[in-house]
């Protein structure tokens, strides 16, 4: 196959996960309505989005040392691949590392987040 048409089909199956994807959540959040209480629905979506702002840490730096990885690889630079993951490596576990220091600050004022007995889950 050429690169075009690799092009292609990486680009539908990206459209098809998304849409998958989508369509989880939709059905995720049509069950906890259902199923449980709104409290509830309202409890994950604040994690949830508590989780995707610890997320920023990450930066798109997965993307770039992806990126970088191309031409090694494809010179078979087996050196310079192993540089690469090692400094991965490195990037990733620091970035765990400050992923799990902010949560566990931001642990300590989730009350702040939520209004005095609007989060009721016990």
């Amino acid at each position: 196959m050429n690169r075009k048409s690799l092009s292609i089909r990486n680009a539908a199956y990206g459209f098809l996960s998304q849409g998958i994807i989508i369509i989880g959540q939709f059905t995720l959040q049509t069950i906890f309505i259902k199923n449980l209480s709104i409290s509830y629905l309202g409890a994950n979506g604040l994690f949830t989005n508590l989780i995707s702002f610890l997320s920023f840490a990450e930066l798109g730096i997965g993307s770039a040392i992806t990126f970088s990885l191309y031409k090694p690889l494809a010179l078979s630079d087996y050196q310079q691949v192993n540089s690469v993951m090692t400094l991965f490596k490195r990037v990733h576990q620091t970035i765990g590392i400050i992923i799990i220091l902010f949560g566990s600050i931001l642990s300590f004022f989730v009350n702040f987040f939520v209004k005095k007995g609007q989060l009721d889950v016990s």
